[in-house]
This record gives structure tokens, C-alpha cells and sequence, in this order.
């Protein structure tokens, strides 16, 4: 499944990825990821867009620059995994000459996050329709 925000999702055809536009924020089904588009093969465990029983969706984010809270990401990948090492933002944004890639456990409900051990809450920074577990909602913009 493919779609980000109010928009709905859209299911990809067979062999397609869904492709996350950082930039713009948005996502495309495609048959390869173009060079400005990420795999995002995942947005959590619940909803149309979820990781099968016994993973999780873990992704890496890659900031490169602005202040907290409204970061710029340069990359943004997700896939379905056992586990997730979790290394969340905290007050850097890095910059392009010093990109920080960080680990999250994306949700697309709080219940995604009720086992998570960084945090029950699953939020949203920047009015960015990508959700991820956190322990503190200082800087976010909406949580669900």
C-alpha cells in the first residue's frame, strides 16, 4: 500500500515499490525508486499500510540540516523487521556537511508504539504525515 496523510492509500501493483518523496512529501508506486524517491515498504502495524505479526516497522532517517523540530530529511527508508534499534532525533538537525542518520519505529496508531521501549506515543513533527514512536511530545505536531 502506497499514500501518506488524508489521502488514502492505493495499492501498488505487484513488484512496485512505494516511493517516499522527502522533499515534497509524497508517495508514488513505482517499479523502481527514482534518484529524488526512498522505499518505504512500510508506516507501521496498523492500518493499510502494515508489517505482518511478530515484526515491526523500522525505519532510517537521515537529517541534514534546520532546527528541532522541523529538521530537513535528506532519506527516509522503511522495511519490516524482527527487531528495531531504535537511535531517535533529539535537539540536532546535523547539516549537509555533517548529515545524522537516525533509527525509528514508525506507527500509524499509539497502539504500534505500546510495546515500544523509547515511547508510547506516536507522533508527527513538522505537520509531516510520517509518524514514529517517542516518549515526550515537545516539538510535535500532531500525535495520534
Amino acid at each position: 500500500m502506497c499514500g501518506l496523510g488524508d489521502n488514502g492509500a492505493t495499492q501498488c501493483a505487484a513488484g512496485d515499490s512505494c516511493c517516499y518523496n522527502s522533499t515534497a512529501f509524497t508517495e508514488s508506486c513505482e517499479a523502481t525508486c527514482s534518484s529524488t524517491t526512498e522505499p518505504m515498504d512500510c508506516m507501521g502495524n496498523t492500518g493499510d499500510n502494515e508489517c505482518g505479526s511478530g515484526t515491526v516497522c523500522c525505519a532510517t532517517m537521515v537529517l541534514v540540516g534546520g532546527i528541532a523540530g522541523s529538521c530537513t530529511v535528506s532519506s527516509l527508508t522503511s522495511s519490516c523487521q524482527t527487531t528495531c534499534a531504535e537511535e531517535l532525533p533529539g535537539a540536532s538537525c546535523g547539516s549537509t556537511k555533517d548529515p545524522l542518520t537516525f533509527t525509528l519505529r514508525l506507527c500509524s496508531a499509539a497502539a504500534d508504539c505500546a510495546d515500544d521501549s523509547t515511547g508510547s506515543y506516536c507522533c508527527e513533527y513538522n505537520d509531516v504525515p510520517i509518524y514514529w514512536c517517542v516518549a515526550n511530545k515537545d516539538l510535535t505536531t500532531g500525535c495520534k
